[in-house]
C-alpha cells in the first residue's frame, strides 16, 4: 500500500512539473478541480480499467469492421465503437475534473489479443473476437456493478451506474452472437 501512495505522489509531482496548469483549478471552491489524491484508490483503479478496456474495445472493434465476414459481428462492432466512444469521452471529462491522468494505451493482455486478431480473418477472427469480448465484458460488468454499488467518488460511481445497462446489453449481444456462431457462452 505504501508503494501505491508513493506512486501516486510521484505521479502527481511529475504531472505538476510537466503540466503545471493541470492543477491550477484547485482553487477554494466546492469540489470541482480536485486533485487525484482525493479520489479513493478503488475508484481510481476503476477509472483506469475503463480507460484501458475502452481503448482495447475501440481497437479490436475497428478491426472487426474491416475483417469480419458477418453482418451481425459488424453491427455489434459498430455498436461497441459508438458506445465505448461515449464512455471514453465521459471518463475523460471526469478525469480532467478530478486531476486524474488516464492511460493512453491498453495493457499487455489486450495488446497481445489485438496482435493475434490482426493476423486473423473471416470466421476465425469472428470466433476469437467474440470469445475475447465475452470474457472481457463479463469482467467489466462485474467491475461496473461493484463501482455502481460501492464506489466512494460520486462522479465515478454515477458514471458506473449510468453506463452499466449499456455494458450489460453489450454482454448479452456478444453472447448471443457467440451462440449463433456455435461458440456457446
Amino acid at each position: 500500500m505504501n508503494c501505491s501512495k508513493i506512486s501516486t505522489v510521484v505521479g502527481l509531482i511529475a504531472a505538476s512539473v510537466l503540466a503545471p496548469g493541470a492543477f491550477a483549478q484547485t482553487g477554494g471552491s466546492s469540489g470541482s478541480g480536485m486533485s487525484s489524491m482525493s479520489v479513493p484508490a478503488a475508484d481510481k483503479k476503476f477509472a483506469m480499467m475503463v480507460a484501458q478496456t475502452d481503448i482495447a474495445e475501440l481497437q479490436v472493434s475497428n478491426m472487426a469492421l474491416q475483417k469480419s465476414n458477418s453482418d451481425d459481428v459488424k453491427k455489434l462492432a459498430q455498436k461497441l465503437i459508438d458506445d465505448h466512444t461515449k464512455t471514453t469521452d465521459s471518463m475523460k471529462e471526469i478525469a480532467s475534473k478530478k486531476g486524474l491522468t488516464l492511460p493512453t494505451e491498453t495493457d499487455a493482455k489486450h495488446k497481445a489479443l489485438a496482435a493475434k486478431l490482426q493476423n486473423e480473418s473471416g470466421d476465425q477472427f469472428d470466433k476469437d473476437y467474440l470469445a475475447a469480448n465475452s470474457m472481457d465484458h463479463h469482467k467489466v460488468v462485474a467491475a461496473f456493478e461493484k463501482e455502481a454499488n460501492s464506489g466512494q467518488d460520486p462522479d465515478i460511481k454515477s458514471f458506473a451506474s449510468q453506463y452499466l445497462p449499456a455494458i450489460q446489453e453489450h454482454t448479452k449481444m456478444i453472447d448471443d452472437d457467440k451462440s449463433k456462431m456455435g461458440g456457446g457462452k
